[in-house]
């Protein structure tokens, strides 16, 4: 996930929470194929990092995959 959140130009501040979010959103329980509660806290924060996120670049690009 690090490799990804360079390229995508994600702080490296930032890179532990985004890590953690999709980390959760991606865990399943043993033999159930639903996203849990969890998970779908872990998809709605990484939607609000990266909207926020490509606002600000539209407000002034840089040069990362964003």
């Amino acid at each position: 996930m690090d490799v990804i959140s360079v390229m995508l130009g994600v702080p490296p501040e930032d890179r532990d929470s985004v890590r953690g979010w999709a980390d959760v959103l991606l865990h399943r329980e043993a033999g159930r194929a639903e996203i849990p509660e969890e998970g779908r806290r872990g998809a709605a924060n990484l939607y609000r990092y990266f909207a926020t996120k490509v606002g600000e670049r539209r407000a002034r690009a840089g040069d990362d995959m964003i």
